[in-house]
C-alpha cells in the first residue's frame, strides 16, 4: 500500500512539473500512473488530497539536515542548494514553485508549508549552536533561521526560473553564515587573555581572519612585527603555549589561517599563490611594509610562496620543521598517517583523501589530544614527551578545535594544494632565510629539507634536537635568531 502510495506521487510530481498546477487532474494522474480512478481514490479523497500528501512529502525531504555542529550545518545547506542544481534538483525546484503557488491559495496545503518556512527545527537547532559558542552571542535564531529558509526558497525560485544549471552553493552559504560566527574559540580565558582577534573580507567576499599578540595586546603597533603562519591543520588560535615571550622579546605576532580554517572562508582549489596574496592584503589592513616572516611544519611552503610572490614585503623569514617538496622515497620516511595522505593527495584523489581524513578529523574534532596520539603513535619520543605537557596541551586543544570549526574540508584543501605544483623557483628567493630541523622529525623528513635549502643563495639549515616538535622547546632561541637578521 505504501509503495503505491508513493508510485501516485511520484506520477503527480510528473504531472504537474510537465503540466503545471493548473493542468494536473485526477484524468492526468491517472493515466500518468497507469491506474483506474477507483485505484487512485483507494490512496486519496481528491485531487487535493494528493497535493496535501505531496507537499507533506516535499517538506519532509527538505528538513533532512545536519545541526550536530555549525560545521555539519553548513555542510548540509551546501549539498542541499547542489542538490537542486542537478538534474534531479531542478526537477524538485519546478515541484516545489507550483506547490508553493497551490499553497498560497490553499490553507490546507499553506498550513504543511509555513512551518517549515518558519524552520522550527532550524531555530531549536540555532538556539542550540548558539549557547555553544558557536555563533555569536547576539543572534537571534528565529530571525537566521528565517535567512537561511529564504536562502533555500529564493534558491528553488532561480534554478526553477532560470534553468541553471551551476551554482556557487559555498559562497552563498557563506555569506549568509560568515557574519554570524563566533569570533572567538569559547574557552580562551586564562589562555589567551589579551590577544587581538582581527579580520578583513578580500574583494571575492572572503574573510581572512588573524590575532595579534605580544605587544599587541595592550600597545598595537609597538612591537616589532613577525607575521607567523601555523602550521598544518592550524588556525590563527594555534599559538605558542608560552605566548607572553613575545611581548618580552618586544614581537607583535600576527598569526594567520588558511581558507577554510577557523573563522577564514574555504575556497576550493586555491593554491599558494593565493595565500600568499591574502597576506600581503593582511599586511595592508594592518599599514606595514616589511615584516619578519616565520612557519612552522605546513606553514612552511607558504613562507616560501610569499617570499617569492612578494619579497619586497619580506625583511628576514624562518622556517620551522617546515613541509618540504617531497620525492616519493623522502615520503616513503614520513610517519603513516603522513605517507598515505600525502600519496592520495598527489594522485589528486579527492574522495580517497576524503575517506581517509574523515575518520581523523571525527577523532581530533572530538578529542584533540586523542586524536594527535593516534596521528603521532609512530613519532620519536622527544615528541610524545612534548604532547605530555599541560600547557602545550592547552594552547593545541585550542588552536585545533578552532582550526577544524567549519569541518575538514579546509584540511582537505590544503592537503590537495601542496600536492600540486608550488610553482616556486627556490634559486630565485634570495630572501635570508633559516631553516630549523631535526634529523628525527618523522612527519617532515630531514633529507628532502636540506635539499630544498640547497637550492635557495641566502638559506642556511640549523639542526633541532628531537622530533617534529622540537620548535616548542626552542622557541626563544629561534625567535632571537630571526631578529638578529634584516
Amino acid at each position: 500500500m505504501a509503495s503505491r502510495r508513493q508510485a501516485i506521487l511520484d506520477a503527480a510530481a510528473a504531472c504537474i512539473v510537465r503540466d503545471g498546477l493548473a493542468g494536473f487532474s485526477t484524468t492526468s494522474l491517472c493515466k500518468e500512473a497507469g491506474i483506474s480512478t477507483g485505484a487512485l481514490y483507494r490512496h486519496f479523497n481528491s485531487r487535493e488530497d494528493v497535493l496535501i500528501g505531496l507537499t507533506e512529502r516535499e517538506v519532509k525531504r527538505a528538513r533532512q539536515f545536519d545541526s550536530s555542529s555549525l560545521a555539519a550545518l553548513r555542510r548540509s545547506l551546501i549539498a542541499m542548494l547542489n542538490r537542486l542544481a542537478s538534474e534531479e534538483g531542478r526537477f524538485v525546484a519546478r515541484l516545489d514553485m507550483e506547490l508553493a503557488s497551490a499553497a498560497a491559495v490553499n490553507p490546507s496545503i499553506s498550513d504543511i508549508v509555513r512551518p517549515f518556512m518558519i524552520s522550527r527545527d532550524l531555530e531549536a537547532a540555532l538556539a542550540d549552536l548558539r549557547r555553544r559558542g558557536e555563533i555569536k552571542a547576539e543572534v537571534e535564531p528565529a530571525s537566521l533561521a528565517q535567512v537561511l529558509a529564504t536562502m533555500v526558497a529564493g534558491h528553488i525560485y532561480l534554478l526553477a526560473v532560470s534553468g541553471h544549471t551551476e551554482t556557487a552553493s559555498e559562497r552563498i552559504v557563506d555569506t549568509v553564515l560568515a557574519p554570524v560566527l563566533s569570533p572567538k574559540p569559547t574557552g580562551l580565558d586564562g589562555v589567551f587573555q589579551g590577544v587581538r582577534d582581527e579580520h578583513l573580507v578580500r574583494p571575492d567576499g572572503r574573510i581572512v581572519a588573524w590575532t595579534r599578540a605580544g605587544k599587541a595586546a595592550d600597545e598595537p603597533g609597538a612591537g616589532i612585527p613577525v607575521l607567523r603562519l601555523p602550521g598544518t591543520p592550524g588556525s590563527r588560535w594555534s599559538l605558542s603555549p608560552d605566548h607572553d615571550r613575545w611581548a618580552d622579546l618586544g614581537l607583535e605576532v600576527i598569526t594567520t589561517e588558511r581558507p577554510g580554517y577557523g573563522r577564514s572562508s574555504p575556497l576550493r582549489n586555491w593554491s599558494l599563490a593565493d595565500h600568499a596574496d591574502d597576506l600581503a592584503a593582511v599586511l595592508d589592513h594592518l599599514g606595514l611594509d616589511k615584516v619578519r616572516v616565520l612557519g612552522s611544519s605546513g606553514g612552511g611552503p607558504h613562507v616560501l610562496a610569499f617570499a617569492s610572490r612578494h619579497p619586497d614585503r619580506v625583511s628576514a623569514a624562518t622556517i620551522v620543521v617546515g613541509l618540504p617538496w617531497l620525492t616519493e622515497d623522502e615520503a616513503g620516511e614520513m610517519i603513516e598517517f603522513n605517507r598515505s595522505s600525502h600519496r592520495l593527495a598527489r594522485a589528486g584523489d579527492r574522495a580517497g583523501l576524503a575517506s581517509m581524513l574523515d575518520p581523523q578529523y571525527e577523532a581530533m574534532a572530538a578529542d584533540p589530544l586523542g586524536g594527535l596520539r593516534t596521528m603521532m603513535s609512530s613519532a620519536p619520543p622527544a615528541d610524545q614527551a612534548i604532547m605530555a605537557d599541560p600547557a602545550w596541551q592547552r594552547s593545541f586543544e585550542t588552536g585545533l578545535r578552532e582550526a577544524l570549526r567549519q569541518g575538514r574540508d579546509g584540511w582537505l584543501e590544503e592537503h590537495l594544494v601542496f600536492a600540486r605544483d608550488w610553482e616556486i623557483d627556490l634559486s630565485a628567493v634570495r630572501t635570508s632565510l633559516t631553516w630549523w630541523h631535526g634529523r628525527a622529525d618523522r612527519n617532515c623528513p630531514w633529507p628532502a629539507a636540506a635539499r630544498m635549502v640547497d637550492q635557495m643563495p641566502n638559506a642556511t639549515l640549523r639542526e633541532l634536537e628531537g622530533g617534529h616538535l622540537a620548535p616548542v622547546t626552542h622557541e626563544a632561541a629561534i625567535l632571537k635568531e630571526l631578529l638578529a637578521r634584516q
